[in-house]
């Protein structure tokens, strides 16, 4: 049985933090706990910190990176403590929530908090499929990573119904009949999948040259979040720009070398 939400920490900076996230999680049991390269250890501090959640803290994974975090994840929502200035929209708690549990009857979702002195990275936060916030009274404040956390866990638990079934979902192979593999959502390696061979198929006839190349895969990405394809719809425009590739390949090779 695999956990069908995780809450991720990247690189949290205090164990405190992170012994209290685990606290708020033996509380609210929807969620299993992932931390991207930890810059303190996960030591007694934690320990006392989490008091009933040490278990929690115990069955914690700690990875190498973000894309390994997030592996396997039908959906990825950011969480930022206030408007960022990006041309991203923002959605607050409530509504995230509703559409986490959503997800989560599909596959895996990841719900990533930044480090406590700046928050997520503008490359992560362009890994996300969407970007949420806890509104509040004043737009300069923002709140403790552990307090964030238990809003978000307290959120996603009202949203759903029962939450039995967040807390875990059937293996791979024994996922709901109703639920047509075909029609579920690519997880984060097949949409990132999709970007690079779309990226691929533009570099080589010559867009992204005359473009942004970072830029362009941004919109691709955002175009994406609202499209919202399935697994089959991915895997179609991967094979299109496959075909593009490998046709390209064959008309290089074909054409006769000029002279000058």
């Amino acid at each position: 049985m695999s956990p069908a939400i995780r809450f991720v920490l990247v690189r949290p900076r205090r164990s405190g933090n992170v012994g209290a996230i685990a606290r708020v999680l033996a509380c609210f049991p929807v969620a299993e706990l992932v931390l991207v390269r930890p810059r303190a250890r996960i030591g007694t501090t934690a320990a006392r910190r989490a008091v009933r959640g040490v278990d929690v803290l115990d069955r914690r994974r700690e990875v190498a990176s973000f894309a390994e975090a997030v592996a396997g994840c039908v959906r990825i929502v950011g969480t930022i403590g206030r408007m960022h200035g990006g041309r991203e929209p923002v959605v607050a708690v409530r509504s995230s929530a509703a559409g986490i549990v959503a997800a989560a009857c599909s596959g895996p979702v990841a719900v990533v908090f930044g480090p406590e002195d700046h928050g997520l990275s503008r490359a992560e936060i362009g890994l996300c499929h969407e970007l949420a916030t806890i509104p509040t009274g004043r737009d300069e404040e923002s709140l403790n990573l552990s307090h964030a956390a238990a809003i978000f866990a307290y959120e996603i638990l009202l949203a759903a119904d029962d939450p039995a079934p967040l807390a875990a979902l059937p293996p791979r192979g024994r996922r709901r009949e109703r639920l047509d593999a075909e029609a579920e959502p690519p997880t984060a390696e097949e949409r990132e999948a999709l970007v690079s061979h779309v990226g691929e198929a533009l570099a080589a006839i010559g867009y992204l040259k005359a473009q942004r190349p970072a830029r362009s895969l941004a919109e691709i990405r955002k175009l994406l979040d609202r499209v919202a394809p399935t697994r089959r719809e991915v895997r179609l425009v991967r094979g299109i720009a496959r075909r593009t590739l490998g046709a390209l390949a064959r008309g290089l090779r074909g054409r006769a070398p000029t002279r000058s």
